[in-house]
């Protein structure tokens, strides 16, 4: 009885097709991160990247700050409070269209 001669790839490497040569990631970058990175921009879910976390922190500290300026101007003390706390319910939901927006756009972008 003849035995099946099936080889199967070692279990990190990348997927490939045939006729289709496969690009080594870049240095530093692993290639699970990329693939991770690949579905939480098509499907949705928290980024990794550096970029994105510095951009929605700048967004909601700065915009949570200003609440919390512009509530002590007009109503002092509990101004500040409710002035911070809904600027930083409406700068999160801000920072999330940003960095979807930026999703879209790195999506659009053609791969190397």
């Amino acid at each position: 009885m003849g035995e099946s001669t099936k080889t199967t790839p070692p279990p990190h490497s990348p997927p490939t097709r045939p006729g289709v040569p496969t690009a080594a990631p870049p240095a530093g970058v692993s290639v699970e991160l990329e693939d991770y990175q690949r579905i939480a921009e098509t499907v949705g879910g928290p980024s990794l990247r550096w970029n994105d976390n510095v951009i929605q922190a700048g967004i909601v500290v700065g915009c949570t700050s200003l609440g919390a300026l512009v509530g002590a101007i007009g109503w002092g003390w509990k101004g500040v409070l409710y002035g911070g706390a809904g600027m930083m319910i409406a700068s999160t939901l801000l920072s999330g269209l940003v960095l979807m927006v930026l999703g879209f756009v790195r999506a659009a972008k053609p791969r190397r």
